[in-house]
C-alpha cells in the first residue's frame, strides 16, 4: 500500500540521482520504510510539518489510510526515536544505534515467563526453550551498537536462571548449586550447562558483533553492474 510514496517524496525534495548515486538533495530528505512502518528525515522541523506531513497524509487519503497520531512524531536526532525495537540517535554529532529499551524488556519478558513456567522442568528443557529467545534477539542487533546491552541482557539471565535453581533446591548450599548446574567449559565459568544432554545456556555476548555495511544508492544485488 506505500509503494510509490518515496518517488513522491523525491519530488518534494527535488532529489535526483546520477549513476545510482544521489545528485541533488537540497532538503536532505530520506525515507526508510520496513512493511508500514517508515521514518522520514530532513533538515528542518518546519519543513515535514509544512511540506512533507500533508504529501503524505494525500497519498495515504488516496488509498484509504491515515497517519497513527499515537505512532508519529516529529522529534530532533539529538533527542532520539525507536525504530523496529532499535533506538536511534546522535550523541555529540555521532549517530549511534542501538537495542531500543522497549525492546530489551520486551526480551526480559519473554525469558521470564519461560523461567516462570518450567520451575519443575529438566535443565535441558529450560534451555531448549531459551536458546531460541536469545539467539533470534542477540542475532536482530548484532549489526548496531549492542555490546552493552548484551552484556545486560547475560547478566540478567543468569540471576533469573540462579533464581530458578534456588528455589528449586531451597535446602541446599550456594555452592552445591552451582556445582549441580554451572560448570567451567573452555576456560569460560559459571556455564549453565547440562551434561546428561551436553546443552549449553547461550549468551547474548557468544553472538559475535558485525558492522553492517551500507549499500550505496540505488545499488541492489539483482543489477549486474
Amino acid at each position: 500500500m506505500l509503494n510509490g510514496l518515496e518517488d513522491v517524496l523525491n519530488t518534494v525534495s527535488g532529489k535526483t540521482f546520477w549513476h545510482g548515486y544521489v545528485n541533488r538533495n537540497k532538503h536532505l530528505i530520506n525515507y526508510i520504510r520496513y512493511a508500514d512502518d517508515f521514518i522520514v528525515t530532513a533538515k528542518s522541523k518546519q519543513f515535514l510539518e509544512e511540506k512533507i506531513i500533508p504529501v503524505i497524509e494525500d497519498f495515504l487519503q488516496v488509498r484509504g489510510l491515515s497517519l497513527s497520531k499515537e505512532k508519529t512524531r516529529i522529534v530532533n536526532i539529538e533527542e532520539g526515536f525507536d525504530f523496529l525495537g532499535k533506538n536511534v540517535r546522535k550523541y555529540k554529532g555521532k549517530l549511534l544505534i542501538k537495542p531500543s529499551k522497549a525492546n530489551i524488556k520486551l526480551c526480559k519478558q519473554k525469558i521470564s515467563k519461560i523461567i516462570s513456567k518450567n520451575k519443575a522442568s529438566p535443565q535441558h528443557d529450560l534451555i531448549r526453550q531459551l536458546n531460541p529467545v536469545i539467539r533470534g534477539w542477540a542475532y536482530y542487533h548484532r549489526y548496531i551498537v549492542a555490546k552493552r546491552a548484551f552484556a545486560l541482557m547475560d547478566n540478567f539471565l543468569f540471576w533469573r536462571i540462579w533464581q530458578w535453581c534456588r528455589r528449586r533446591h531451597s535446602r541446599k548450599s550456594a555452592r552445591w548449586i552451582s556445582n549441580r548446574y554451572f560448570h567451567t567449559i573452555d576456560k569460560a565459568r559459571w556455564i549453565f550447562h547440562c551434561y546428561q544432554t551436553s546443552e549449553t545456556l547461550l549468551k547474548a555476548q557468544s553472538i559475535p558483533i558485525r558492522r553492517h555495511t551500507k549499500v550505496k544508492g540505488l545499488a541492489n544485488p539483482y543489477d549486474p553492474l
